[in-house]
């Protein structure tokens, strides 16, 4: 199973139906719009690590 981690930072929704899709609309193909709920409930690390792979964080307003 892939981390909701790993699939932020592949930057756009596969398409392959992954059970942890963060992506809105989930398992499209084509979006690159991260659920802010996702974002909510990631841990500090994880938000740590995608600052450092220069990921945007959204704000709660998004």
């Amino acid at each position: 199973m892939l981390s909701k981690l790993f699939l932020i930072k592949q930057g756009k929704c596969c398409g392959h139906g992954c059970l942890q899709c963060p992506y809105i609309p989930p398992h499209s193909g084509a979006s690159n719009k991260i659920n802010i709920d996702v974002y909510n409930n990631l841990e500090s690390w994880e938000l740590k690590e995608l600052k450092r792979a220069g990921i945007k964080i959204p704000d709660k307003s998004e």
